[in-house]
């Protein structure tokens, strides 16, 4: 199961809502469930922001949904664990 935590934006600084959001991400992770926030702004910089702050990959807005940014995303992350899995295996 995934949990979305929506909020309005992610900017340059936080906000008390943005640092709550993000220690919530964080709790989440470390208990081993699957989160990540998701914003309703439109923020060119917003992975930008995110990385700054230790969520990369864990943020996105709904703009790069529609774009589809998501999908590509995960199937670049889906590719990758299978390229990095198939070296495992060979390398054994």
């Amino acid at each position: 199961m995934m949990y979305y935590f929506v909020g309005t934006g992610l900017g340059l600084k936080l906000t008390g809502i943005e640092k709550a959001q993000l220690n919530r991400l964080a709790l989440f992770d470390a208990a081993g469930y699957q989160a990540r926030c998701v914003y309703v702004t439109y923020n060119p910089r917003l992975h930008e922001h995110a990385a700054r702050f230790g969520a990369e990959g864990k943020c996105f807005s709904v703009y790069d949904f529609f774009q589809g940014r998501c999908l590509k995303q995960r199937l670049k992350s889906i590719m990758i664990g299978c390229i990095i899995g198939k070296l495992f295996v060979t390398l054994r």
